[in-house]
């Protein structure tokens, strides 16, 4: 691998080191005889700034051309394979020798065991979030707290005044009363909620499949929230509830990466926003 793309693959697992998300590296080896490419790749993940990395490398489950006589290759370097996945194994990165080493292993994976050009081209694709510690909270008191409570002034009324303020009090009481029972009735029924099954929202789902995956057929649920109700707001296109959704699937470059989204959704179950989880 020439030292540019060795320089830039460090520096990418440097980042990774401290912090959270992803980066691949991908090369495209054209055979001058055939005039066809292949593609092979490595890819990283790190679900959270102190957790384990998810060290991957194409296998032939996600392209034939891939020879299927890699495994006792990967298999020296720590890695294993399951069926319908990528040779994997997760790694730590610590240490500036951590560092040196990983990048020299996805150098031989490549040139060694993908059999690549060392002067061939790589490029990258990351998204590397930069963890900035929280400030703490500051606490401010509330004066207001510590003065006394002013008992309240209660008038005095006449016996009808009072048989007329009871008897009003109840007809009041009557009508809300059934009037929240009619509330009830009809918002006990969310239309936004968790399967009983696998904990899966379904419309969140759906609009994955539907609206935003690139490759719709590789999506993996992997872990869901409980669905929050946000409020009782009856319109169209504002947030009512939120699910917190950690699935797998392919990107644009076709390799596997681990997303953490919320997911706000309307009343009737439309999603109208969608931002990274930030831990």
């Amino acid at each position: 691998m020439q030292q540019l793309y060795l320089n830039t693959l460090k520096e990418l697992l440097r980042k990774l080191k401290d912090n959270q998300g992803y980066f691949i590296i991908q090369n495209e080896f054209l055979k001058a005889s055939t005039n066809i490419g292949n593609e092979y790749y490595c890819q990283l993940v790190k679900d959270s700034p102190k957790g384990v990395i998810r060290f991957e490398a194409l296998s032939h489950y996600f392209e034939k051309y891939v020879n299927r006589n890699l495994k006792p290759q990967f298999v020296t370097l720590g890695f294993s394979l399951e069926k319908d996945e990528n040779y994997a194994k997760d790694i730590l990165l610590n240490s500036e020798n951590d560092v040196e080493n990983t990048a020299k292993e996805i150098s031989q994976i490549f040139e060694d065991i993908y059999n690549v050009d060392e002067k061939s081209i790589y490029y990258f694709d990351d998204q590397v979030e930069v963890v900035i510690e929280k400030s703490k909270k500051k606490f401010v008191s509330n004066n207001s707290a510590s003065q006394p409570i002013q008992k309240p002034v209660i008038p005095k009324l006449s016996g009808c005044a009072w048989i007329l303020i009871i008897s009003l009090a109840f007809v009041v009481y009557a009508i809300f009363f059934n009037n929240d029972n009619d509330k009830k009735s009809t918002s006990s029924i969310e239309t936004v909620y968790n399967s009983e099954w696998d904990a899966s929202v379904q419309q969140v789902v759906d609009y994955l499949k539907n609206n935003y995956l690139n490759d719709p057929e590789s999506y993996k649920p992997l872990e869901w929230s409980q669905v929050v109700k946000l409020n009782d707001t009856k319109q169209v296109g504002f947030a009512s509830y939120q699910v917190r959704h950690k699935y797998r699937a392919k990107n644009a470059l076709g390799a596997y990466v681990t997303e953490e989204k919320l997911f706000k959704l309307d009343y009737q179950g439309n999603v109208v926003e969608v931002r990274d989880w930030l831990k």
